[in-house]
């Protein structure tokens, strides 16, 4: 990518703006605020009072340092997404699946508000510093002593922090590996995993039968799933996936979302990623096939996302997809760029690159920033508490002769989600008689920034090479510039063993005779049946693992 130059000397003097600029993280111009109120939405007239009075609060910043750095200010107003509170029967269903009460999220109104500054910090790390500034005056998990501002309770500041397919936007991780193609027989590819059979012999299988499964990733454009279905019909994925009468319904982006969206890529992983949603769609597809399958675009066609593309997915599941009356399970295959480990970023050791610089700057902050947790937790804490826990794929930072085990990015780092690892699908055992995880898994059993330690599981996600990741559905042509004749793909990486154990408790949920409707008691209802073996994580750890086959 280019980089930003001084025009006298040709030096470079800090980290470019994006799209210049090598590593992601966030938006450089925006700010996001977590908010409690009353009333379940928010009139433009309270985001305008709001917007004036955090400009109040940055005004004496703006002073001290005029004419060394601009700090931006807000102009437009802002926009926010806005959940409202559990009432009634919600309040009803989530009694005693709601977490400890420090997490909060489960029976308040509140919003995420993203702020658009004029006049940024030309250099991106200068963001860094307004949002410290921000947690000054309204530090995180203060309770009732949170400050009011325009009738809206402030309970924390963060930047717009990226998400992606891949943890790449920060150049670390990656999938586990580019897709490449499948020679066989489209009709009689070997897709089938052993998972089925695991769950049939111990009776607890179901065929996803009214279970809702919603997706949050990449996504083809809806032409090119009707296409699919007119020119291979003789697919056995697409048959029943995208025809007239398939399980997949599709969620696209609008227009003014994907221009935000469109000038970001990954850095080792720059190539048109549109299948990837529908490669998880497809696995989770072939596990249950009677599950409606709800693939929602909050991610670009090369993998990149923002925090308030999510956002605004989630509330898609939360207002509409999801039901009362049905059971559903939420299936991410992405990470947030914040950097929670040094295994999350992979060139602060260069010296005099601005570039590196900014990374170190950007993970120094993140260890301590808490805004950016407490955010999350407020939105998967809704979903936990309705019964509906979300899986998330663990990230793909780990390298070959890393000192430690790399723990698990967000939001599978999050006590209120399940993460899940990877494994190679040669099963492989070390001398301690335990599976050899995927090279680049990251953990799935992590401690988040409170220390509390998530119960995560490994499963089939592949390794790098030709026939050694995951065999499923792909309709694009590949990064190698092959033609794709067979509508199959062989693909490695955490993102799609997350899909792996959506689809296992999707089945578990919808077999009657188990008479299991959340999302946790499923989770708990796989690991009390023989299918639990300790994987070896390194460095002491273990995790829980599901060990599938494919063929």
């Amino acid at each position: 990518m280019a980089i930003k130059r001084k025009e006298d000397d040709n030096i470079q003097e800090h980290a470019a703006r994006l799209p210049n600029r090598k590593y992601g993280y966030f938006r450089d111009d925006q700010i996001t605020f977590l908010v409690t109120h009353s009333d379940n939405q928010l009139a433009d007239k309270q985001l305008q009072d709001f917007a004036t009075a955090i400009n109040g609060k940055l005004e004496p910043v703006r002073n001290r340092l005029r004419g060394t750095m601009p700090r931006g200010i807000i102009e437009k107003t802002p926009e926010a997404i806005s959940f409202p509170k559990f009432t009634g029967a919600k309040l009803l269903r989530s009694k005693g699946l709601r977490l400890p009460k420090e997490h909060a999220g489960a029976s308040e109104a509140f919003s995420i508000i993203k702020c658009e500054l004029e006049g940024a910090p030309t250099n991106p790390d200068g963001l860094l510093d307004i949002i410290g500034e921000l947690t000054k005056q309204f530090p995180p998990n203060q309770g009732s002593k949170q400050e009011s501002v325009a009738g809206l309770t402030i309970q924390g500041s963060s930047p717009n922090w990226l998400t992606s397919a891949a943890s790449q936007g920060g150049a670390t991780g990656g999938p586990g590996g580019k897709p490449s193609p499948y020679y066989g027989n489209r009709k009689t590819a070997p897709y089938y995993l052993n998972i089925i059979t695991k769950l049939k012999n111990k009776k607890i299988y179901g065929d996803g039968e009214g279970v809702d499964v919603a997706i949050l990733d990449t996504a083809p454009c809806a032409q090119d799933l009707v296409a699919a279905y007119k020119e291979w019909p003789d697919h056995p994925l697409i048959a029943t996936l995208l025809g007239p009468n398939g399980k997949l319904h599709l969620y696209p982006a609008t227009y003014e979302e994907l221009l935000r969206l469109t000038c970001t890529s990954l850095n080792d992983h720059d190539y048109k990623m549109s299948d990837h949603g529908l490669f998880i769609a497809g696995i989770i597809h072939s596990i249950v096939p009677k599950a409606e399958i709800h693939l929602i675009e909050v991610l670009n066609q090369y993998g990149v996302g923002d925090f308030a593309s999510f956002i605004r997915g989630l509330l898609k599941v939360w207002a509409e997809i999801f039901k009362p009356d049905r059971l559903g399970v939420v299936n991410c295959s992405f990470m947030f760029e914040k950097p929670l480990h040094n295994n999350h970023c992979r060139h602060m050791d260069q010296t005099g690159d601005p570039d590196a610089e900014f990374e170190r700057a950007v993970l120094e902050f993140s260890k301590s920033e808490q805004a950016t947790q407490l955010i999350l937790e407020f939105l998967f804490n809704q979903l936990y508490g309705m019964g509906k826990q979300a899986i998330a794929a663990a990230g793909n930072d780990a390298r070959a002769g890393d000192p430690g085990p790399t723990p698990a990015r967000y939001p599978a780092a999050l006590s209120s989600v399940q993460g899940v690892g990877a494994f190679p699908k040669t099963l492989d055992k070390l001398p301690t008689g335990k599976y050899r995880p995927s090279v680049f898994s990251n953990l799935s059993e992590s401690p988040d920034q409170k220390g509390v330690v998530t119960k995560g599981i490994g499963t089939l996600g592949g390794e790098e090479g030709q026939g050694k990741g995951l065999l499923g559905l792909y309709l694009g042509e590949f990064p190698s510039g092959e033609r794709n004749e067979s509508k199959w793909a062989w693909w490695a990486g955490t993102s799609f063993a997350a899909p792996i154990l959506t689809g296992a408790v999707a089945s578990i949920l919808s077999r009657p005779g188990n008479n299991i409707t959340k999302t946790q008691d499923a989770i708990k209802k796989l690991s009390g049946k023989g299918v639990k073996i300790v994987i070896d994580a390194g460095a002491g750890k273990q995790e829980d693992a599901l060990p599938v086959t494919q063929g």
